[in-house]
């Protein structure tokens, strides 16, 4: 469940918060959408002068979230990870299906607590 609780941070995210990360040390280190690197890279000032250098690491880091996300081409422009979150709800969906499929083993073996079967 841990994958999946990493996951909204990233659906949440904003341009304003990739340029926040990277005015609080001159490096990005969350990962954010595509839609949200895009949009702050757009509102970079072209005449400033490290605008050359501020792009590159938005766009290096863009890249490294990406890859991370197992997608480095995914744009679906949703605000999403790509392939990241979708394995990430289908690890999700297995540590549910698993845990029922105890669940259901339990109830129908009569092994619950409070069956009668360990008293004396």
């Amino acid at each position: 469940m841990a994958i999946l609780a990493a996951v909204p941070a990233v659906a949440l995210s904003s341009p304003q918060d990739v340029i926040s990360d990277y005015n609080d040390d001159g490096q990005i280190q969350g990962c954010y959408s595509k839609k949200d690197f895009e949009a702050a890279i757009d509102r970079l000032d072209p005449n400033g002068a490290i605008y050359e250098q501020s792009r590159d690491i938005l766009r290096q880091a863009e890249a490294r979230c990406l890859a991370a996300a197992g997608d480095p081409k995914a744009d679906d422009g949703a605000g999403g990870t790509g392939a990241g979150l979708w394995i990430g709800i289908a690890a999700g969906a297995v540590v549910v299906a698993a845990g029922a499929g105890v669940m259901a083993r339990r109830r129908s073996s009569g092994g619950g607590p409070g069956d009668g079967a360990d008293e004396d």
